[in-house]
């Protein structure tokens, strides 16, 4: 059995095919161009995500592959924004062999448009140990603010907070900070290689993640393993739920007082998104194509 993965999703991407490799799959990326005879060594090809990439799939389904597509996040709020014009036609069952999703929250907001969706996510490898750093030094907390969709990642807020914390570091990652206020606590570090972010997961007690709409991140689940506390503005265990400023605000004041790392949450990821555990559920999925 040997499943191709399409995908435009970055690092994402780069995570998927390393769980999955190392869970005894045999994934490739298919890089771009998609379709003519790169397809053709495949049995599965695995769209992640798959409605971006609508006029490929046609294409890729024409020549009898089967196909699995993968709701992340963003492509579902544009599946629900244009589904009256796009979905009805094209999203079924014979284009697509199997639908999954990265979180409940996700399947929920499918099912309002017909799509019926299975919950499975991208997992991210799992520190075998979490250095002993907690509390760091300077007290620290990362938000991921990429640069073309800062607004969607609510840059404005991250620095109203960075002038309300002044004695904590803000580090933001895949921003420049070209487009911001310069600040003495707010530490700009572009796009990260996994050597640099672990230098900044070093410097962190909190991750800090509000964006206007939102999947199931590797982000969340990479913090949780290293016992880092979490503010989200979705509900998940051990992690702070978050609402509007004031609740940002007292979650932060709360999380940056404690004196223990969250222990809890590495145990929770450990037993619910372990990646080998995860692996061993798409090869099921994968072999279910096959007969």
């Amino acid at each position: 059995m040997k499943v191709g993965l399409i995908s435009n999703s970055g690092l994402a991407k780069d995570r998927f095919l390393s769980m999955l490799t190392n869970g005894g799959i045999n994934i490739e990326y298919i890089p771009p161009p998609y379709v003519n005879d790169k397809v053709d060594g495949f049995d599965i090809i695995h769209l992640f995500p798959g409605y971006f990439l609508l006029k490929t799939s046609l294409q890729i389904r024409l020549k009898k592959k089967r196909i699995v597509n993968h709701w992340i996040g963003t492509d579902v709020t544009s599946a629900i924004k244009f589904h009256k014009r796009r979905l009805s036609a094209l999203l079924t069952d014979k284009l697509f062999k199997v639908q999954l999703a990265v979180s409940p929250t996700l399947v929920k907001e499918l099912k309002s448009i017909g799509i019926s969706a299975k919950v499975l996510p991208n997992v991210p490898a799992i520190p075998k140990e979490v250095p002993i750093n907690f509390p760091t030094k300077k007290r620290g907390v990362m938000i991921y603010l990429p640069e073309d969709r800062s607004d969607f990642h609510r840059g404005n807020i991250v620095m109203r907070l960075a002038a309300l914390f002044p004695s904590i570091n803000f580090h933001i990652v895949a921003n420049n900070g070209d487009s911001f206020e310069k600040r003495e606590n707010a530490f700009f570090h572009g796009w990260v290689s996994d050597k640099e972010l672990e230098d900044v997961w070093s410097k962190v007690d909190v991750l800090l993640r509000i964006p206007k709409h939102d999947g199931l991140p590797l982000m969340i689940l990479e913090a949780l393993a290293r016992e880092k506390y979490v503010i989200w503005n979705y509900p998940f265990e051990h992690c702070y739920r978050v609402k509007g400023m004031k609740d940002i605000v007292s979650s932060l004041k709360d999380a940056l007082e404690k004196s223990k790392p969250n222990k809890e949450a590495r145990i929770f990821v450990l037993k619910n998104y372990n990646p080998v555990i995860i692996a061993k559920e798409y090869k099921k999925i994968y072999k279910s194509l096959l007969r």
